[in-house]
């Protein structure tokens, strides 16, 4: 085919013969026609592949990158967070919702079970109360002293789920307070549980009293928590050592096996026990820490000089 200008206007004139196209023939024409036809298809296909399609998937998928964002707040400390489903597809929305659901009901499980340990720690004070009045108009045989032990570890026990209401609420520092006089007291209120588990008891302290602001009877709490775990894992034998240092930290040395490197940040895990078999609850050392970093100061456990566990507590101090 060819197309001629002549006089008397464009002129095509078609010509063939009657034998068969050859390969090359036919090759040459079906590339033209891709050409003129097929190649401009496919780069509209192309462009609207690599320009388009990302641009429909990032609107679709926004919402869920919304999400994504807001549910990496969801924590056990930053409860009532929601899912949005704004700018999300009804499908996505859907899935969303129903997430959000199950969000709601966890926090209503978790605030009964708040309220109710809340609740059963104070309905055992008045028991514990009775049964401490009661173990102490025995007559002094040895089972009396068994009984004061086990009777101080219900107390800490009970005094530990008051602490997890005291944590959820978030009570902040109230008032200046001595650390001497604290530790003094708290001693004072242990000694006898000490003495009775079979070891000495030693208090140090420098003419300089640290002041700390902070909730009293919290911080009573977490040096009672130091000492019962001193008496629980200190091996029976030996000094338990308390020393208040002047830049505020308190110091609870013990003379047993003391604690693995390894494990020395897991003890702070809730419910952990060095011991699988042991006594106490798990809950002392983790409540201990999240009351002193409630209060702005930090806990750590190391070695002590006679190669026992070593508690510091180190908290801000006021300035004089």
């Amino acid at each position: 085919m060819r197309q001629v200008t002549t006089s008397a206007g464009e002129v095509q004139i078609l010509t063939g013969t009657e034998s068969r196209a050859s390969l090359a023939i036919v090759a040459l024409g079906a590339a033209l026609v891709f050409i003129k036809i097929g190649l401009p298809i496919a780069l509209v296909m192309i462009l609207g592949i690599v320009i388009a399609t990302p641009l429909v998937v990032r609107t679709a998928v926004a919402g869920i990158a919304k999400a994504e964002k807001q549910a990496a707040l969801i924590d056990i400390g930053q409860r009532g967070v929601r899912l949005d489903t704004a700018g999300t597809s009804p499908e996505i929305a859907s899935l969303i919702s129903a997430i959000n659901e199950a969000l709601r009901r966890l926090d209503e499980g978790y605030d009964r079970y708040q309220r109710f340990l809340a609740d059963a720690a104070h309905e055992l004070r008045t028991p514990i109360a009775i049964l401490d009045t009661r173990v102490a108009s025995l007559p002094p045989i040895p089972e009396r002293a068994q009984l004061a032990a086990d009777l101080t570890r219900l107390t800490v026990l009970t005094e530990q789920l008051l602490d997890l209401e005291l944590l959820r609420r978030e009570v902040k520092a109230v008032a200046p307070i001595s650390i001497r006089r604290l530790a003094k007291r708290v001693i004072s209120d242990m000694a006898p549980l000490v003495f009775a588990a079979g070891y000495e008891l030693d208090f140090e302290s420098e003419e300089v009293d640290p002041v700390v602001q902070g909730d009293e009877g919290a911080l009573e709490r977490v040096l009672a928590n130091l000492i019962q775990n001193a008496v629980d894992h200190g091996g029976r034998r030996g000094t338990i050592r308390i020393r208040v240092c002047p830049s505020g930290a308190i110091e609870v040395c013990d003379d047993g096996p003391g604690i693995p490197i390894s494990e020395r940040d897991r003890v702070f895990e809730p419910f952990h026990r060095l011991k699988p078999r042991s006594r106490g609850s798990g809950l002392g050392l983790h409540l201990a820490q999240q009351i002193v970093e409630l209060h702005g100061g930090r806990i750590a456990a190391g070695e002590s000089s006679t190669g026992g566990a070593r508690m510091t507590v180190c908290l801000p101090v006021l300035a004089p």
